[in-house]
């Protein structure tokens, strides 16, 4: 887990703020190669709602007894519950998935085309200055 996701189809990793901005959609597309994909997973949220919850209860627990024998109130336990939500928010783009969609033609991808003519490109000017040179 704790990774950024990645495009299904052709592998480009997006950066936190795009994945931070499209939590709340349920579709995104590709800025590489243009294919629509689905956010989100089942397995992903249990799985950060379950570390979310426990590592509350704990952190609560821990601090009701401390309050409990010091009487200090449960401000502190406010505060740090809302410092734990603000952690929550900020650390989920980690555990966001991005899948493909069921009956989704994907569009094919043509970078090997690019590069390769992009290298032919490189090779023949090269290739013109030697000759260049030459005479």
């Amino acid at each position: 887990m704790l990774r950024l996701p990645v495009c299904p189809y052709c592998k480009t990793v997006f950066s936190y703020g795009e994945v931070l901005s499209s939590v709340t959609k349920r579709k995104k597309t590709c800025y590489h190669c243009k294919n629509e994909f689905k956010i989100g997973g089942l397995k992903s949220a249990l799985i950060f709602i379950l570390i979310f919850l426990t590592l509350t209860v704990v952190v609560n627990l821990a601090l009701l007894g401390i309050a409990g024998t010091r009487n200090t109130g449960l401000l502190p336990i406010f505060l740090l519950d809302c410092v734990l939500v603000l952690a929550a928010y900020f650390t989920y783009p980690f555990f966001t998935e991005y899948k493909k969609q069921k009956n989704y033609k994907a569009k094919e991808i043509r970078t090997e085309k690019i590069i390769s003519e992009h290298h032919k490109e490189k090779r023949s000017v090269k290739t013109r200055k030697r000759k260049a040179d030459n005479e």
